[in-house]
């Protein structure tokens, strides 16, 4: 019998009006059993809950430099194999100087994505109604928990209640909840049905 884990980062860039958040999720690996017969491992299912591992925002004013190498290090004691930032309006520079600053040979792919006002997700952009939908989904499934301890967990769950039924924030904070979304988002990929939300409101 094997077992693994599986962690993603949702990175939510910000710097002089917003801060930049990093959230780490895990997912834990469904059990593998060893069939003799046809000499290989028979995969189980995975199990679908989402455990957020790590709540982090970054201060106002630090430079992209500084910001970058906080990002590989998180992901790197987090061992995470993904992380899904938000590529809206950073520019190419930034985007290559995150890169730029990735371990060496640490195997972790950086998945930039924009948050976009549209309807169609792809690839590398999403609807932020889309978006945030998927982690309420997620959340009112039960699909989606909180390690205990974390510090910044009473920030999160205000920022998740600050958001109206059209994803977007009341006059408050949604930085750690978009990081939550993006790194929920990474897991259920594109094309996975959300079902329904509780109308009026996401959370």
């Amino acid at each position: 019998m094997v077992t693994g884990r599986r962690v993603l980062l949702g990175v939510d860039l910000g710097k002089r009006l917003t801060p930049t958040t990093i959230v780490a999720v895990e997912q834990q690996l469904g059990e593998r059993v060893w069939d003799a017969a046809r000499h290989a491992w028979l995969h189980g299912q995975w199990n679908h809950a989402l455990v957020v591992r790590w709540l982090e925002s970054i201060a106002l004013e630090t430079t992209y430099d500084a910001v970058a190498r906080r990002i590989w290090t998180v992901a790197q004691n987090a061992g995470a194999s993904e992380i899904w930032m938000d590529g809206t309006g950073v520019g190419i520079a930034v985007e290559e100087m995150i890169r730029a600053r990735k371990p060496i040979g640490f195997r972790c792919a950086l998945r930039p994505i924009m948050i976009t006002g549209g309807s169609q997700a792809c690839s590398t952009s999403v609807p932020r109604i889309e978006l945030l939908t998927r982690l309420a989904v997620q959340w009112q499934q039960d699909r989606v928990k909180v390690a205990p301890g974390l510090t910044r967990w009473p920030q999160l769950r205000k920022e998740l209640l600050a958001l109206d039924g059209d994803g977007r924030k009341k006059h408050a904070p949604d930085d750690l909840a978009l990081g939550l979304a993006l790194a929920v988002w990474g897991f259920t990929g594109v094309g996975e049905k959300v079902g329904e939300q509780a109308a009026g409101r996401l959370f």
